[in-house]
């Protein structure tokens, strides 16, 4: 899938996307419709965790996220250098 067409498909959807809850997803389907809403959800729900920067190292420096060899420390190094999102 066309990463632009995917961020502009799922651009309207990331608030209700990242702060889920009952009032949230109301709101959600309202703005959006339910069919998109539903779409939204599916794809958010294989991407996010591909792309969701582990929590423990959002204060750490990178010299010490680059040294941790565990899987999290590595999943967050391999974003922080991820070229996709470089303009």
């Amino acid at each position: 899938m066309d990463i632009a067409l995917l961020v502009k498909f799922l651009a309207p959807c990331l608030p209700f996307l990242l702060n889920v809850g009952k009032k949230v997803v109301e709101g959600a389907s309202q703005k959006v419709g339910e069919d998109v809403w539903n779409k939204a959800k599916a794809i958010w729900t294989k991407l996010y965790p591909k792309v969701e920067f582990p929590s423990e190292f959002l204060n750490s420096y990178l010299e010490d996220i680059k040294k941790n060899k565990s899987a999290s420390g590595k999943k967050a190094w391999k974003l922080l250098n991820d070229n996709r999102f470089k303009k």
